[in-house]
């Protein structure tokens, strides 16, 4: 019985957590937290460098089975958007830039990736992947797309390329 209490006590505080962590997330509506990162190719980039575009910032791993199965989708929007005012962004979860490397050329990735080296996933409130975090123009977060649904973010992108809201 004791030890009941025990596991029953660290679940609630694990759920607490859990649950802090979830809400510390950055909102809709709320200033996107600016970051540096370094892409592959070794060239550093600011989030606030693309302001006046809008952007997606994709957190994902070449482990997560979802992630991988939205890779077309991320690339058509890519294409789709790339010469009008549109950056994409993928964060990997991944530790190693040499598996990463690899699995960008493997998989035919044609939009900017970096390692997550900061904890953005911490400061951007991500507890689970693929999510998708649609920036406007003026550098608010205005939607958050967590898993992989096949054209809801597309959706989503076409309303903020046309500043429309976002239901």
């Amino acid at each position: 019985m004791k030890r009941f209490a025990v596991v029953l006590a660290i679940l609630v505080i694990a759920f607490s957590f859990g649950c802090e962590k979830e809400a510390a997330h950055v909102a809709e509506g709320e200033m996107a937290p600016d970051f540096t990162l370094t892409d592959l190719n070794g060239q550093p980039f600011h989030l606030s460098d693309f302001r006046g575009k809008v952007v997606v910032v994709e957190f994902w791993a070449t482990w997560c089975p979802p992630c991988i199965a939205s890779i077309p989708e991320m690339n058509e929007i890519e294409t789709e958007y790339k010469d009008k005012d549109f950056a994409m962004i993928g964060v990997s979860l991944d530790d190693d830039i040499d598996i990463l490397k690899d699995f960008y050329k493997e998989n035919g990735l044609l939009y900017r990736v970096a390692i997550d080296d900061q904890h953005l996933d911490t400061e951007y409130g991500i507890f689970s992947i693929p999510t998708a975090v649609v920036i406007d123009r003026e550098g608010k977060v205005v939607a958050r797309h967590m898993g992989y649904a096949p054209g809801t973010l597309k959706d989503t992108i076409a309303k903020t390329m046309r500043g429309e809201p976002i239901n």
